[in-house]
């Protein structure tokens, strides 16, 4: 039913490969927590006894399931209940990954003035492009040096502490 779909998300990833009577019991100790929580909701109770005990045709079999799928459903309890039984049962399966290191900025050997240099990469051109006169590596560089370098895709923008860094960034097509 609606908690099996529940399930399937986890059984195509973390609980993917587990032994068949493993999942046979997680899925009775799902059944079993779903039940014990419900019962536990009096307005439920009565709704579900009522209807019930009231029960004589297909449709009004149909009508108490929706019911009890409604009651599932409902602030994303079942959800949260799969998971948290899951992660209770397989916790080896649940190990949240470690964050992963930030990328270091990529960078490419370019030729400034006939001397090779570390430029980073960006993919679009940097809106904060210095334009004023930039000394880099006890060179000047001028106003129509930059001009001439940013037709080459290459420019000067500064660092978080002040100095001027070498980039290059791919042009437009």
């Amino acid at each position: 039913m609606i908690l099996g779909g529940f399930l399937g998300t986890f059984l195509k990833s973390q609980l993917k490969g587990t032994p068949r009577a493993d999942l046979e019991d997680l899925a009775f100790a799902i059944r079993a927590e779903a039940k014990s929580a419900l019962g536990k909701d009096e307005a439920y109770v009565k709704e579900i006894t009522e209807a019930y005990h009231t029960m004589r045709t297909p449709a009004q079999k149909d009508a108490l399931i929706r019911k009890f799928e409604a009651a599932l459903t409902k602030n994303d309890f079942g959800k949260k209940l799969v998971e948290r039984i899951c992660k209770t049962k397989f916790p080896e399966k649940f190990v949240a990954a470690k964050p992963a290191a930030p990328a270091k900025p990529t960078t490419v050997k370019i030729n400034v003035n006939g001397t090779p240099q570390d430029a980073y990469v960006f993919a679009k051109r940097p809106d904060n492009l210095i334009r004023d006169v930039v000394t880099f590596k006890g060179r000047e560089y001028h106003t129509g040096d930059l001009t001439q370098m940013q037709m080459m895709s290459r420019g000067f923008v500064k660092s978080k502490t002040g100095t001027p860094v070498l980039v290059t960034w791919k042009a437009k097509v």
